[in-house]
C-alpha cells in the first residue's frame, strides 16, 4: 500500500511539474500538491530507512539532539546573513557560479537517492543487483559502498539533468532538484524526540518572523540565489510586453515540517494502534449514511433476524416433541 501511494505521489509530482510548463496551473494547487507529495514520499522513505537500520543493526548518527535544535536557528541565521553579505560585497555572478557548481553535484546525488527507488520498482521488478565494497577513506574511516543497478542508471540521468540545469537555470529543472533535495532531507534528517521537534519548530518560528518581516535579508537571498533552494511556480506566462511571473516556496518550508511529520509517522508505526477505533466508526458510519441516503434508515434500524431464528427453533422443538410413528416410517419406505 505504501509503495503504491509512493508511486502515485511520484507520478503526481512529475505530472504537475510537466503540466505547469504548458498550462497555467493555479499556484495553490501547485504549492499544496507538491509539498504534500514531497512530505509523504520523504516520510515513508524515512520509515523504511528506520526499519532497514533496525534489521542491519546500523546506528543512526544523524539524530538531532536538544542542543542541536537550540543552535539550529542561530546557525541558520549565520549562514543566511553570510550569503546576504556575499551578494552585497562580491560579484553576484561569481558567487552564483561557485554555489551553483556545488549544488549541481549535490543535486545530482540527491536526485539519484530520491528517484532510484521508483526506477527500481518500475524497471527492476525482479530486484536489481547491488555492488558492495568496503572502502577506507583517510580521516573518515571505513565506508560501506553500495551501488545498485537502479542507482547507477538513475545517476546517469541525474548527471544529465545537473548539466542541463547548470547551463539553462530553467525553473522546471530547478524544481526537479528542489524536490529531490527535499525528499532526501526528510528521509535522512531525524528528530530525536517530540521535544526536540517542538524546540526546533518554536525556534524557527521566531527565526522566520525576524528575517522575513524584520529585514530584507531572506527575500534578497531567495531572489538572488540561483541554486535549487526553492520551488518555483509560474503564475503568469511571458507575453510580448511582460516577463513571466513566478511564486516561490523555500525548501525549508517543506523540509522542516516534513521531518516533524516523519517523526510522527515513525512513532505511529512504533506504537500499536487500536484498529477498532477506526473500524467501528467506519462500519457504523458508512452503513447508517448509506441507509439514510437511500431512504432506508428506519427499515435498517427495524430489521431483525431474531424472529426467524425463534421460528426455526420452535419448529425444531416441535419435531422433537412429536417423534415419527412406525406407520409413518412404513409409509415413507413404501414411497
Amino acid at each position: 500500500m505504501i509503495d503504491a501511494m509512493q508511486s502515485a505521489c511520484y507520478v503526481g509530482l512529475i505530472a504537475l511539474m510537466a503540466a505547469s510548463n504548458f498550462v497555467l496551473v493555479p499556484v495553490p494547487v501547485q504549492l499544496i500538491g507538491s509539498a504534500t507529495s514531497i512530505i509523504y514520499i520523504g516520510a515513508t522513505l524515512s520509515l523504511k530507512l528506520k526499519h532497514h537500520r533496525e534489521a542491519s543493526g546500523e546506528k543512526n548518527e544523524e539524530v538531532m539532539k536538544a542542543e542541536d535544535a537550540y543552535m539550529f536557528p542561530l546557525l541558520g541565521s549565520g549562514v543566511l546573513f553570510g550569503l546576504y553579505m556575499l551578494f552585497k560585497l562580491f560579484d553576484k555572478d561569481l558567487v552564483n557560479l561557485l554555489l551553483t557548481s556545488y549544488f549541481a553535484l549535490v543535486g545530482a546525488y540527491s536526485l539519484t537517492e530520491a528517484f532510484s527507488p521508483l526506477v527500481a520498482r518500475l524497471l527492476f521488478r525482479g530486484g536489481s543487483r547491488t555492488y558492495r565494497r568496503a572502502l577506507k577513506i583517510p580521516f573518515y574511516g571505513e565506508y560501506a559502498l553500495e551501488l545498485s543497478q537502479a542507482w547507477v542508471l538513475t545517476f546517469a540521468f541525474a548527471a544529465g539533468f545537473a548539466y542541463a540545469w547548470f547551463q539553462t537555470k530553467h525553473y522546471l529543472l530547478n524544481n526537479v532538484f528542489g524536490v529531490s533535495l527535499s525528499i532526501k532531507g526528510i528521509e535522512s534528517l531525524s528528530l530525536g524526540s517530540f521535544k526536540v521537534g517542538a524546540i526546533l519548530l518554536c525556534g524557527l518560528f521566531f527565526y522566520d518572523i525576524f528575517w522575513v518581516f524584520g529585514t530584507d535579508v531572506m527575500v534578497t537571498v531567495a531572489t538572488s540565489f540561483d541554486a535549487p533552494i526553492k520551488l518555483i511556480f509560474p503564475r503568469a506566462f511571458a507575453t510580448a510586453t511582460e516577463k513571466a511571473k513566478y511564486s516561490i516556496l523555500g525548501l525549508g518550508d517543506i523540509v522542516i515540517p516534513g521531518i516533524f511529520i516523519a517523526l510522527l509517522l515513525r512513532y505511529d508505526a512504533h506504537r500499536a494502534g487500536p484498529a477498532l477505533l477506526y473500524l467501528v466508526p467506519a462500519c457504523l458510519g458508512s452503513a447508517l449514511a448509506t441507509a439514510f441516503a437511500r431512504g432506508e434508515f428506519k427499515e435498517l434500524l427495524a430489521y431483525s433476524e431474531e424472529e426467524e431464528e425463534e421460528d426455526a427453533a420452535k419448529k425444531d422443538a416441535k419435531k422433537e416433541e412429536d417423534p415419527p410413528t412406525p406407520a409413518s416410517e412404513e409409509a415413507k419406505k413404501a414411497k
